[in-house]
């Protein structure tokens, strides 16, 4: 069917490679909007597979918008999911290298599950590479950090994320704060024009204008960042678009593939650039993880991760991927200037990586997480019943949930942290203070709290908030 063969021998699972031809075919418009797809047990017989896998492939498109399931259980190709094709580049030149409390319970965002760090296999790594390593790496290193780590980190990238780069594109960071501010640096010189999302991480808002950016806010829906919203490139030519597609913050929603094909347009367009924090992207728990924006369009996404969420903040380490036609103006600049992260944990997490270590501590973590993911859920729904939504999050560390007939003003925030328990508004992520539509919305983070605490604390969120009516809280509200 449609050219579509499946190779035994592929070290591709059979879903990966039925998942990515089909996804090719559309993408460049072999499989046309409105095309008819065989019924799952045909396809299924046709490939000599079996029908779940063709049934998990399906689900897996569906939910990035590529496919359309119409009453009497047929299936098409969705409109707008053809991504026109440029010509490649020309190939790089060749480089040288609050209140607190003993009992209080905190459901902060963006912290992995710290007392099960793996540290002994760290140890084991960190051991080995002082011993076995050159003198000369106790010196200055590589400003764009050392070819272990970016090594490792494109047979890493590859295999989870599906990303084709090299090493030379690779920039490792002390976090994505520095990713940040190199990204500013590198293309910010003429144009300080950045287009975020409305709510985005207050912090990244914060450092952003400290940088010196004029912010454009675009509004956010269930789908993530509204495409059509975007500026026109007469009233706002940014110089990038700083986007979280595989899953929004803080309300989790999966940018679809029309509109990250509008995004790609509207960089073309602009001649300007995406950059995609991928963050938390590990961590999945119902399908499939969702592929970065940037294999659609490699010159045009700059990519930004960092291992702060997988195994630690206190680590510092992050990386950026830049597209070649940046690499020039990255390395003619004068990069030694910027805080480069240690080169014995650089080396470390290369080691760690090539050993197999940073999978194996993913795979455990995700049964970890998953089990906490779905304590918190159960605990909402048993507390509050029908008078609390979970928005969609389908991956990360966290749950934003919407509670019906409460203000998360600031009375309520302190009468709740009272309680012994610590939750985080999304107002406080808006950068326009007068939408109250998100006033009802908080984040719960569960990365770091146990099943024990997690049921202890809703309780305890609960038993806060009975006291409030829907008339006392609209008193309460909190003043940008």
């Amino acid at each position: 069917m449609y050219g579509i063969t499946i190779d035994r021998n592929s070290e591709l699972s059979v879903a990966k490679q039925l998942y990515r031809q089909i996804r090719k075919k559309i993408l460049t418009g072999q499989l046309p909007a409105g095309a008819r797809l065989p019924a799952t047990r045909n396809l299924a017989n046709q490939l000599n597979i079996a029908r779940n896998t063709v049934v998990e492939v399906y689900d897996q498109l569906k939910l990035e918008g590529f496919f359309i399931s119409h009453q009497g259980s047929y299936t098409t190709v969705a409109p707008n999911a053809c991504l026109m094709q440029l010509p490649p580049g020309p190939p790089a030149a060749a480089r040288n290298q609050k209140k607190t409390t003993a009992d209080l319970i905190d459901f902060r965002y963006g912290i992995p599950a710290l007392d099960l760090f793996p540290r002994k296999a760290w140890q084991k790594s960190v051991a080995q590479v002082i011993t076995d390593i050159p003198a000369a790496y106790f010196g200055y290193h590589h400003p764009a950090g050392c070819s272990e780590l970016r090594s490792a980190l494109t047979n890493y990238l590859f295999a989870t994320r599906g990303i084709i780069a090299s090493p030379e594109q690779i920039m490792v960071t002390s976090g994505s704060t520095q990713a940040f501010y190199l990204i500013t640096r590198l293309l910010c010189t003429h144009n300080r024009k950045v287009i975020i999302a409305d709510p985005v991480n207050y912090d990244v808002q914060r450092y952003l204008t400290m940088l010196g950016c004029d912010l454009a806010s675009v509004p956010i829906d269930g789908q993530g960042l509204q495409t059509s919203l975007l500026p026109s490139q007469k009233d706002f030519p940014p110089s990038f678009t700083l986007v979280t597609p595989s899953q929004q913050f803080p309300t989790g929603g999966i940018l679809s593939i029309q509109r990250r094909i509008e995004l790609i347009n509207f960089a073309r367009n602009t001649n300007s650039y995406l950059v995609e924090d991928d963050y938390e992207n590990e961590f999945t728990y119902e399908k499939s993880p969702v592929p970065a924006l940037q294999e659609l369009d490699p010159e045009k996404v700059i990519y930004v991760g960092s291992f702060s969420k997988v195994l630690m903040p206190a680590l510092r380490l992050g990386y950026l991927i830049l597209p070649r036609n940046l690499l020039d103006t990255f390395y003619r600049s004068n990069w030694s200037a910027t805080q480069q992260p240690s080169a014995i944990d650089q080396l470390s997490l290369a080691l760690f990586i090539h050993t197999g270590q940073l999978q194996r501590h993913v795979a455990q973590m995700n049964k970890v997480y998953r089990k906490r993911r779905n304590k918190l859920a159960l605990a909402l729904t048993h507390h509050f019943a029908d008078s609390a939504e979970i928005l969609s999050c389908p991956s990360g560390l966290h749950l934003t949930t919407r509670f019906k007939n409460v203000t998360f003003s600031s009375p309520v925030l302190k009468d709740i942290l009272h309680h012994g328990v610590l939750i985080y508004p999304v107002e406080q992520h808006i950068i326009h203070r007068k939408d109250k539509k998100f006033s009802d919305q908080a984040i719960l983070g569960f990365g770091n709290v146990n099943e024990t605490e997690i049921a202890e604390g809703i309780r305890r969120l609960k038993a806060a908030l009975q006291q409030y009516s829907p008339n006392s809280l609209d008193t309460h509200r909190l003043t940008p």
